[in-house]
């Protein structure tokens, strides 16, 4: 092996070491499959354990357990916390703290992401009556 090149051990190929990804845990301090090969083995992966993508999302993401995010869809009905749609739910978090706050349908936390300058509840309060008048 050349110092600055490696071969892939999935498609044993010869390729630079920018190709790929940095892993303290290998011998030499890279992954031994490639970038390519090991998206397209992540990507397969995941389509065949969408359960699994999901749990990885949840982990990544918000620190938050597969259980827990079940325990949390029981304990809220399987309903969004603000309109009480039975809709597929996400995580509703505050993104200065990372706090997770409830379960929101989509569309609600969408919604409410887009809000987020209406802090200042006058400005949230005259939003309201401009939408009521």
């Amino acid at each position: 092996m050349k110092d600055d090149f490696r071969t892939c051990k999935k498609c044993l190929k010869e390729k630079p070491l920018m190709d790929f990804q940095k892993d303290k845990k290998c011998k030499f301090g890279y992954s031994y499959k490639c970038k390519n090969c090991a998206a397209l083995y992540c990507k397969s992966f995941y389509a065949n354990s969408p359960q699994a993508k999901k749990k990885s999302n949840l982990k990544v993401r918000y620190g938050l357990e597969l259980e827990r995010y079940a325990e949390m869809v029981i304990q809220q009905g399987d309903k969004c916390a603000i309109c009480g749609q039975n809709k597929q739910l996400v995580v509703d978090h505050c993104h200065k703290t990372n706090r997770i706050r409830s379960l929101l349908c989509h569309k609600c936390n969408t919604s409410l992401g887009c809000l987020e300058h209406f802090i200042d509840n006058r400005i949230l309060m005259t939003a309201l009556a401009y939408l009521q008048s």
